[in-house]
């Protein structure tokens, strides 16, 4: 059947200014490193997260990109629906 794989509960960075946050789409490569694909709720911009190590339970393990400063109008709402390790 495989190996086993399971889930718990982590809180993630943030940027500068902490959000609330919402995770939409997991994506594994073959190495089992991880995108994480969401949105930063509280401005409704997008938002990456990806792993560092090969280890994922602390927040030090992952890094966050907030994509709203690359944007032309700050204010203009964003979001991912999906990503590629």
């Amino acid at each position: 059947m495989g190996d086993i794989f399971g889930l718990q509960a982590l809180e993630l960075p943030t940027t500068d200014a902490p959000f609330i946050g919402e995770v939409r789409d997991i994506d594994i490569d073959d190495l089992g490193n991880m995108v994480l694909s969401g949105v930063n709720e509280n401005d409704a911009t997008a938002v990456l997260w990806y792993n560092q190590t090969d280890v994922f339970e602390t927040q030090e393990d992952w890094t966050v990109v907030d994509i709203n400063p690359l944007l032309p109008d700050p204010m203009q709402e964003t979001q991912f629906h999906g990503g590629c390790r």
